[in-house]
């Protein structure tokens, strides 16, 4: 579980315990976790990235490991042996060169909340600043994906669910992408105004 507090670990038989910089962590706190096809889970923080167990723990940050920049505020692995680490203005795409690709718009607010991806290949980035955003990872292009809310330039989440249909948070909204239109979600009365910030299906 990652919090305000730290990294605590829960384990049945066991006393919970934290985990931090001390255990060989990146960071005291996470803000990201991504368990990936090999069951490994990765820890992203504002110093860095851990990938937690597996032969010992492992941590990567610009100085050690070549990432873009020193906080993972969301990851996603795309391929084996390939993941997208997002940051405030740039993704890293995590691999045996560790490239850096420059998100479209330099906003010093901006920072990349969430990934997702289609069956197509393509990386979905909600991003704090600047929305949503599409990124292929052979081509290296982006896409910005205009927001359903006018009023809003902000993607708080994105996710795909079963049916391969990407869905977004927008200010409190829920959106579902399908065929190139948008639908509002409907959501029960006492969340109307609520502060949202993930969906899971």
């Amino acid at each position: 579980v990652g919090s305000n507090e730290g990294i605590t670990v829960f384990r049945p038989g066991y006393a919970p315990h934290n985990l931090g910089i001390t255990n060989g962590l990146a960071d005291d706190f996470g803000q990201c976790f991504f368990l990936d096809r090999e069951n490994l889970l990765w820890i992203g923080g504002m110093r860095g990235l851990t990938k937690f167990p597996g032969m010992g723990l492992s941590s990567y940050n610009r100085k050690v490991g070549g990432l873009s920049e020193d906080e993972v505020s969301a990851l996603i692995q795309v391929d084996e042996g390939l993941m997208v680490l997002g940051h405030q203005s740039s993704l890293t795409l995590l691999d045996r060169e560790r490239t850096r690709v420059n998100l479209p718009i330099n906003d010093p607010w901006q920072r990349t909340l969430a990934m997702a991806q289609t069956q197509d290949g393509r990386v979905w980035i909600a991003a704090s600043s600047s929305g949503l955003w599409t990124f292929d990872v052979k081509t290296r292009l982006f896409e910005h994906i205009v927001s359903p809310v006018a009023s809003d330039k902000a993607a708080d989440f994105v996710m795909v669910d079963s049916k391969d249909r990407p869905i977004a948070l927008f200010h409190g909204t829920i959106w579902r992408l399908e065929d190139g239109k948008w639908t509002q979600l409907n959501l029960p009365q006492r969340m109307l105004g609520g502060y949202l910030r993930q969906v899971v299906e």
